[in-house]
C-alpha cells in the first residue's frame, strides 16, 4: 500500500518502481510520476442514494447547483472542478468512509469512474451509478512510474500493447 499524497516522492526515492493502482492522468503534473499510455478510458459518473435518484437525472441542473456536496477520492477533485464547478467538494481519504457520507448526509453523492461505481454498488444495493454520457466526460487510468524511468515506460508501454492484443 501506498499513499496517494506521497505517491511522488515514494517513486523519486525507489520505494518502489510501480504504482499498481489506477491513477488519473491528470495527476501526472505531480512532481517525480511519469505514465506510460493510459490502459482504460473510462466514463465519469455519480453514485447516489437509490431513494434520491430521481434528483440527480438532469445533469445540467446538477451543473448549476451551488448546493450540491460532492465526495471525491484522490485526485477526482481536479475533474469534478471542470464538470461540476459550483459543486462544493467533500475529499474523502477511504473507500470504507463512502457509505457513512452519505448516509448521514454529509455528501450528496459521490464522483467516479464507471468501472468503480459499478463496483461500489454491487456490494452497497442502497446505492445506483449514475452515467451522463459525454456530458461528465471520461478519465483516463494508468500506473504512475519514476518520471525519469524512460526505459522501464517503454517496457509497459509494449506490454500494455501485448496484453491489449490479447484481450488484457
Amino acid at each position: 500500500p501506498f499513499i496517494y499524497s506521497e505517491l511522488g516522492e515514494s517513486l523519486r526515492s525507489n520505494l518502489f518502481d510501480i504504482a499498481m493502482s489506477p491513477v488519473l492522468l491528470s495527476e501526472a503534473t505531480v512532481a517525480n510520476m511519469n505514465f506510460p499510455h493510459y490502459y482504460l478510458s473510462t466514463p465519469n459518473v455519480l453514485i447516489v442514494p437509490r431513494n434520491r435518484k430521481d434528483e440527480f437525472t438532469n445533469f445540467y441542473h446538477l451543473q448549476e447547483s451551488p448546493y450540491l456536496v460532492i465526495g471525491v477520492l484522490g485526485h477526482y477533485q481536479e475533474i469534478l472542478r471542470r464538470v461540476l464547478p459550483k459543486a462544493k467538494e467533500f475529499s474523502i481519504e477511504n473507500i470504507e468512509e463512502i457509505d457513512t457520507l452519505l448516509t448521514e448526509g454529509f455528501i450528496d453523492a459521490m464522483f467516479w469512474t464507471y468501472e468503480q461505481g459499478i463496483d461500489y454498488c454491487l456490494t452497497h444495493p442502497d446505492y445506483v451509478t449514475i452515467k451522463y454520457g459525454d456530458i461528465s466526460g471520461d478519465s483516463f487510468l494508468a500506473f504512475p512510474v519514476k518520471f525519469d524511468a524512460f526505459a522501464f515506460i517503454f517496457f509497459l508501454n509494449r506490454w500494455l500493447t501485448i496484453q491489449e492484443h490479447i484481450g488484457f
